[in-house]
């Protein structure tokens, strides 16, 4: 998990100056936990204490057009690895194409 979250926090830090909107990170409580998935609470209570501004985003969430773009959302963290609701794809490729940015965490959800 720390080694994901440092990840993370690179990343962020690196491209990301404060105030340039909120991180969305799913948050699916109903995911059973494996190996390679972060945990989205502890993430989310990470990236506040360090001052970012964030926002769980459940499954739903991410179906959801008024939710989903870039001007609410800046980028998702996907903490699941290769797990992503099918319901939401097409909702998401949208937001990638609107110019949302995504950072999927111990795999890739769109193979």
């Amino acid at each position: 998990m720390r080694v994901w979250i440092l990840m993370v926090m690179i990343m962020l830090v690196s491209s990301w100056s404060f105030g340039q909107g909120v991180i969305g990170v799913w948050c699916e409580p109903s995911m059973p936990k494996q190996i390679g998935h972060a945990d989205p609470q502890g993430l989310a209570d990470l990236l506040r204490q360090n001052g970012f501004t964030v926002q769980l985003l459940s499954s739903s969430d991410l179906t959801n057009p008024q939710i989903m773009t870039p001007q609410k959302i800046a980028i998702v963290i996907l903490p699941y690895g290769a797990y992503f609701p099918a319901d939401a794809v097409e909702n998401f490729r949208s937001y990638l194409k609107a110019g949302g940015k995504f950072i999927s965490l111990g795999g890739y959800a769109f193979d």
